[in-house]
């Protein structure tokens, strides 16, 4: 059996093929709602705030650091104590900055912002792409917003790299999307790992490479991604880019939804396969209950399923 499930005259399914009508539904779903205020919170978690000072100061270190290297070796020159001294500048900048900003006052946060960000101070840079892209403290201005976000991004902030790839992503330039989404991927942003996966599967600014992709997945998974997790079962369940293993495909999906058990499709589903014993002993009564609780949330396949089989919810 593949991954559709069939009810009377109805057809119930994950997909089929290599077309999913998971992974389109989402896939839309992942563009339409990348914004950066969301990525922001994602990484707030996480303990990387955009506004922290620490890898400034690490950086002023280590530039101090080599500086005095060169002079003990008479190598010195005018132009990196120049540098010094800007970074500097701007890490002072962005202190004074910083304190209108934690305050909410964005408006005068703003002028210190552009000092420092001119100096290269990257979190300010970051934070200026961030203010003109909400429109806080200053008009809104999606043009500055982009410019400041690739100024950090160039300098490898990770955050930044995910800020710049979700405007692309909104205006479904695919490929540029695409570029910076899979930069920040490779210094470990979890979420960026899962939309390269997403990516690369559904050959949406790349080609499709389903190698790629489940390669992605398993990153993102290390982290206990859940939507990576349940997205490589769904894999196994139908066997692309991989040995159909419905085993497999179970303990992914179900590991996913004890992760997050309010997504509704990630219920319905196991629901499924509870209900057709595809890697799981069949418990008809546990894939109802699973269903129930999709359907409550308003997922439409769900509901349909649960009507077939002459089930409320």
């Amino acid at each position: 059996m593949t991954f559709h499930y069939m009810q009377r005259n109805h057809t119930v399914y994950m997909g089929e093929d290599d077309n999913f009508d998971y992974w389109s539904t989402n896939i839309k779903k992942m563009y339409e709602q990348a914004d950066v205020v969301t990525l922001l919170e994602m990484e707030k978690v996480k303990g990387n705030h955009f506004t922290s000072l620490k890898p400034s100061m690490e950086l002023f270190i280590e530039k101090i650091e080599a500086g005095e290297e060169n002079k003990n070796s008479n190598e010195a020159t005018e132009e990196k104590v120049v540098i010094d001294d800007n970074f500097l500048e701007g890490i002072q900048l962005y202190q004074k900055a910083k304190t209108f900003y934690d305050d909410e006052n964005f408006q005068e946060a703003i002028p210190y912002l552009e000092e420092a960000a001119k100096k290269g101070h990257e979190g300010a840079q970051f934070d200026l792409g961030y203010l003109y892209k909400e429109g806080k403290g200053t008009k809104q201005d999606n043009e500055k917003s982009l410019f400041w976000f690739k100024e950090a991004a160039k300098q490898e902030s990770a955050m930044a790299q995910m800020a710049v790839a979700s405007i692309y992503l909104v205006d479904k330039n695919y490929n540029e999307g695409f570029k910076w989404t899979k930069l920040a991927a490779q210094q470990g942003v979890v979420e960026a790992q899962y939309y390269v996966g997403m990516m690369y599967l559904e050959g949406k600014g790349t080609t499709k490479n389903y190698t790629e992709a489940i390669k992605w997945h398993k990153e993102a998974i290390k982290s206990n991604h859940a939507e990576a997790m349940f997205s490589l079962g769904a894999l196994y369940a139908q066997g692309i880019g991989v040995k159909k293993n419905k085993d497999e495909a179970f303990r992914l999906m179900n590991k996913a939804y004890k992760i997050n058990p309010n997504v509704p499709e990630h219920a319905y589903y196991l629901g499924v396969m509870y209900m057709y014993g595809d890697g799981v002993e069949r418990n008809p009564d546990t894939a109802i209950s699973l269903m129930q609780k999709a359907a409550r949330k308003g997922f439409k396949p769900a509901q349909e399923h649960l009507k077939d089989i002459d089930k409320t919810w």
